[in-house]
Order: structure tokens, then C-alpha cells, then sequence
């Protein structure tokens, strides 16, 4: 339980306008702080619980994370209010980031592939339709 509520908290904290804004002027190669801290966090929380657990407890435990990552990243984009071509690169950075740490942790992961990466999909928009925002 206590993984998803960190990830819930460190996804909210990314897609707000406050602490990561979307808006960029220059193209941005790194990912979000918090997207890395949150990718600590799930390497650091994988390596306890194998270390700790039997293999079912950690199957239970795994299974969903890169669901509820996805679910949460599509329900709640209309969080981020506006987001340029280059916020949507640096957003598709994000989640290429989460998704290859997911690949060491989650089997079976593709929902963060498909949904979430088509959500940020290199268009401008802004709270949830897509504009030319240059």
C-alpha cells in the first residue's frame, strides 16, 4: 500500500503547474526530479521487499503498479493546465523513464506503453485540448 500512495504523491506533485511547469522555452533532455525520486524509491522499495518477502507476497505486492501508474497519469492530465511541444517531450521523457525502471520491477507493464505515452503524445495543449502553444 505504501508504494502506490508514493506514487500517487510523486505523480500529483509532477503533474502540477507549480512544481513542474509544461510550458518550456528550451528543449529539456532530464527528467523531472520527482519522477527520478519516485524511480529511486521503487528500485529501493523492490530491493526490501525481494530481500524480505516470499515470491507470491511479492507478486501481490508488484502486480497493478504500472496500471495505477498509467491510470493516473491519463485521469489526471487535466492537472497540468497547459503544455507546449517541448513539455510534452520532456512529459514522454517521464514516462520512458518510469517504464524502463517499471521493466526491472512489473512483468507484465505494457498499459504504461500504450495510454499514458498517447495521452503526452508531442502535441501542444492546454487543460486537456490540444492547442498550438508555442
Amino acid at each position: 500500500m505504501e508504494i502506490r500512495c508514493q506514487i500517487i504523491h510523486a505523480l500529483t506533485i509532477a503533474l502540477s503547474p507549480e512544481s513542474a511547469p509544461y510550458l518550456l522555452e528550451q528543449v529539456v533532455s532530464d527528467p523531472d526530479p520527482k519522477i527520478l525520486s519516485l524511480n529511486a524509491d521503487l528500485a529501493a522499495y523492490e530491493e526490501t521487499v525481494v530481500k524480505f518477502l516470499r515470491d507470491k507476497e511479492i507478486a501481490f505486492i508488484r502486480t497493478g503498479l504500472g496500471l495505477l501508474i498509467d491510470s493516473f497519469l491519463v485521469t489526471n492530465a487535466g492537472n497540468v493546465r497547459a503544455m507546449n511541444s517541448r513539455g510534452c517531450e520532456r512529459m514522454q521523457l517521464n514516462i520512458l523513464v518510469l517504464q524502463q525502471n517499471l521493466k526491472n520491477i512489473e512483468a507484465d507493464r505494457e498499459d504504461l506503453e500504450s495510454r499514458a505515452r498517447d495521452q503526452y503524445g508531442g502535441e501542444a495543449w492546454d487543460g486537456g485540448s490540444f492547442v498550438a502553444v508555442e
